[in-house]
């Protein structure tokens, strides 16, 4: 994955080189949905957006909901942290907000994480108490339904939003390469042993 420690320095034919190197003449289809589902983040960060467990969780999310009557709640971490420049949400960044751990590591020191850990914290200790992520350090979280496929994005103003990515993700469907795609056998399958 590409990093751009300093997106606020790169001009807007820049940005638009990052996300033409994963996606080539696909990437303003990208860039018009990643400006639609994440308009305040800088477009170069188009070109490694997740889709490799964003969109199976949303699948997840709507097989849980024909299943079960039990809710379910859908969260993103959308926080770029300011470190070395500016850095986007990695894999599990959110694990040091829902254990109360976030001064055992740098990146997280500043006061943005202080409120994303009591948002985050705070909505792991109340769902496992109660079944239900609310409380009230944080705005309000509806479940995923079908009429309202609702996704918390915690963030320096987290809010929760319905559908917002799921013009971006269909996109990232047609376009985004399969993950591990430099080992595929040439066939298009995988050639990894799962």
């Amino acid at each position: 994955m590409r990093h751009e420690s300093q997106p606020e320095k790169l001009t807007e034919e820049q940005h638009r080189e990052w996300v033409i190197s994963e996606f080539g003449e696909h990437a303003d289809e990208v860039i018009s949905a990643y400006r639609e589902a994440y308009p305040d983040k800088p477009v170069c960060y188009a070109a490694n957006v997740d889709h490799c467990f964003r969109a199976p969780t949303v699948r997840y999310c709507q097989e849980w909901i024909r299943q079960s009557e039990a809710p379910i709640y859908c969260f993103l971490l959308n926080y770029f942290f300011p470190y070395m420049g500016t850095f986007p949400t990695w894999h599990c960044a959110e694990i040091p907000f829902a254990f109360y751990n976030i001064d055992l590591i740098e990146v997280y020191g500043n006061e943005d994480c202080q409120k994303l850990q009591r948002e985050i914290g705070g909505a792991f200790a109340a769902f496992a108490h109660t079944g239900n992520p609310n409380h009230t350090a944080m705005p309000h979280w509806p479940p995923f339904t079908a009429e309202h496929p609702v996704t918390m994005l915690f963030d320096i103003q987290s809010t929760a939003k319905e559908a917002h990515d799921t013009k971006l993700q269909a996109v990232l469907d047609k376009w985004k390469k399969p993950l591990f795609s430099s080992l595929a056998n040439g066939k298009g399958k995988r050639n990894v042993p799962y």
